[in-house]
C-alpha cells in the first residue's frame, strides 16, 4: 500500500484514495460510498425498511388514485388556489403566475433531455465515461418508468368545473 493511508470500513481496510484513482471503477465507486460507515447490516437493514415503506406508501395512493377516490382532494387543492367567482382565473399576483408556469416548464421532456445531454457530454470530456453512464441510464431509466406510469393510471387531465380549464400536472 505504500505511503497510502488506510480507511477502516467494518472489518475491512480500504486505501483512501486521495490521489490518482487505479483499478476497477465500480470498486472504487463502492470504495467512496462504504467510507465512514460501520458495515454491520444496520445500514442495509434500515435502507431496506425505508425502501418497502415508500414501495408500499406508493402502491396504497396508486389504489386510491385509480379508483377514484382522491377525485374529492384533486378538485378541493385546484379551488384552493382560484378566485371563487371565477375558477378560471388563479389568486395571486400576475407574476406568481407566470412564476408557477415557468418552474412546471422545468419539467418538460425538451428542458430534461437538454440537461442530461449537457451533464453527460460535461462528464465525458472530463473522461468520466462510468458517471456519464450512470447519468445517462438514470435519465432514461426514470422516463421510461414515468412513461410506463402514464400509461398503466391512464388518469385523464384535471378538469375544473365547467369552464374547460384543464391542468396538466405530467
Amino acid at each position: 500500500m505504500g505511503e497510502r493511508e488506510l480507511t477502516t470500513v467494518g472489518r475491512q481496510a480500504w486505501p483512501s484514495h486521495q490521489g490518482e484513482l487505479h483499478g476497477n471503477q465500480s470498486s472504487i465507486l463502492i470504495q467512496r460510498v462504504l467510507r465512514g460507515f460501520h458495515i454491520d447490516g444496520t445500514w442495509l437493514i434500515l435502507s431496506l425498511f425505508v425502501a418497502g415503506g415508500l414501495i408500499l406508501g406508493f402502491g396504497l395512493l396508486a389504489e386510491e388514485v385509480i379508483e377514484g377516490d382522491t377525485s374529492g382532494f384533486d378538485r378541493a387543492v385546484l379551488l384552493a388556489f382560484r378566485s371563487p367567482g371565477d375558477p378560471t382565473n388563479p389568486i395571486g399576483i400576475p407574476w406568481l403566475e407566470e412564476m408557477g408556469r415557468d418552474v412546471t416548464s422545468l419539467g418538460s421532456f425538451a428542458f430534461l433531455a437538454f440537461v442530461s445531454v449537457t451533464a453527460v457530454g460535461y462528464l465525458l470530456i472530463k473522461r468520466e465515461r462510468w458517471y456519464a453512464s450512470l447519468v445517462a441510464l438514470a435519465v432514461v431509466g426514470g422516463e421510461v418508468i414515468s412513461t410506463l406510469l402514464k400509461i398503466a393510471f391512464d388518469r385523464p387531465v384535471a378538469m375544473l368545473l365547467r369552464t374547460g380549464a384543464s391542468f396538466d400536472f405530467y
